[in-house]
């Protein structure tokens, strides 16, 4: 059996192999004073070329009803301030959100799968997480 047939071998779980992630640019993880109506959230996809498959943003609450999102769409431009600093190049995605609770910490969750191309090619759950606090 070759080393990616298993997806979970040390080959496959190299930097190069692992499922895109995507991080949050907007609001910048773990932010407090989050707008709460702050109209799309902007995350930077690690691998460009990688293919998000129904992707759906799922912001948790503490305690009230899950937001979810989706799809992933463009990122506003100009992006929002404050934001983590995108790499050079980077592919951003921003999810349109309904207004949210004041005064509460979601947690970044997603819904769906990524395919990936290259060393151990696969299709993969969306990985990322992240939270933020709203005003």
């Amino acid at each position: 059996m070759s080393a990616c047939a298993t997806k979970s071998s040390i080959a496959c779980l190299g930097t190069s192999a692992r499922p895109p992630t995507l991080t949050l640019v907007y609001p910048i993880d773990l932010a407090t004073a989050v707008p709460d109506s702050p109209a799309s959230i902007v995350f930077e996809q690690t691998d460009p070329t990688a293919v998000l498959n129904s992707a759906r943003l799922v912001l948790m609450p503490p305690s009230g009803p899950t937001v979810i999102s989706g799809p992933a769409g463009p990122a506003p431009s100009p992006l929002p301030t404050p934001n983590a600093s995108p790499a050079a190049g980077a592919t951003l995605v921003g999810f349109t959100v309904p207004a949210l609770a004041a005064a509460t910490t979601y947690l970044v969750s997603f819904q769906g799968t990524v395919t990936q191309t290259g060393l151990c090619a696969g299709t993969f759950p969306i990985g990322g997480t992240g939270s933020f606090t709203t005003q």
